[in-house]
């Protein structure tokens, strides 16, 4: 059969039964999106309450306008000098996964880190919660740990 007769036989199918061709499509298209669309909502719902926490225990320290400030500036130099150790490949695929409802840490975990680039995040990471630790109060800083204490005890019950 020659290339137009062939195009002259589809052409002939699709103009008498066009619904036959889209409907499985259609079917197709919900039946795999369905699931996908259930699956990222769950994710931001986790990533939702995962953060609804750290909110709340900073909320409960009472914070002055200059602390949350200078809390705001540590969080994102960290988030700047993490982000400095990644490759750009690793930096795309966090950003993708972060869109895609993960959580930071599930996202960085999947990174495929080299033992350097996790020494070096550990680092960071350490040196911002000394700078965090300096910010707050010695009052704020028990609050903090009894907080964190209460918190790592439910955790442990839950599991």
């Amino acid at each position: 059969m020659r290339y137009a007769e062939k195009r002259s036989l589809l052409w002939t199918l699709l103009m008498k039964k066009p619904l036959s061709f889209l409907l499985p499509g259609a079917i197709a298209i919900v039946l795999i999106g369905a699931p996908m669309v259930a699956a990222q909502a769950r994710s931001l719902n986790r990533l939702a309450q995962n953060q609804q926490p750290k909110q709340e225990r900073l909320n409960q320290l009472n914070l002055t306008e200059a602390q949350r400030t200078r809390m705001r500036e540590i969080r994102e130099s960290t988030q700047s000098q993490v982000q400095g150790v990644l490759t750009q490949e690793q930096r795309d695929r966090y950003q993708a996964a972060i869109q895609q409802g993960q959580n930071p840490r599930q996202a960085m975990r999947s990174l495929n880190l080299s033992e350097a680039q996790r020494t070096r995040i550990r680092e960071i990471k350490q040196a911002s919660k000394t700078q965090m630790q300096e910010v707050l109060t010695p009052e704020q800083r028990q609050q903090l740990e009894q907080i964190r204490s209460n918190r790592q005890n439910r955790q442990g019950t839950n599991r």
